[in-house]
């Protein structure tokens, strides 16, 4: 299912998740608020495929778009995650 995935369904549905890990992962290992420290967020992030999805000014997509997010991305995103 995921490689139909368009950039809605990224933002509703995998959004929150990644979010949720990155706050957890920036709490625990940096101390680091997401939501109230997002510059000091980024700046351990950095502007990865992470930052680009889980930043919080992100906006949702105004519509349905093309395909979201190819299969190496993904192992990208996770790979990042892994690194906080």
């Amino acid at each position: 299912m995921a490689a139909s995935w368009n950039e809605s369904h990224l933002y509703e549905s995998m959004r929150p998740l990644v979010r949720e890990i990155l706050a957890a992962r920036l709490r625990r290992h940096h101390r680091i608020d997401l939501d109230r420290a997002p510059d000091r967020a980024h700046a351990v992030v950095g502007d990865g495929y992470v930052w680009s999805l889980a930043r919080p000014e992100r906006e949702p997509p105004s519509g349905a778009g093309a395909a979201a997010c190819p299969v190496m991305s993904w192992n990208k995103l996770l790979n990042e995650l892994e690194a906080l």
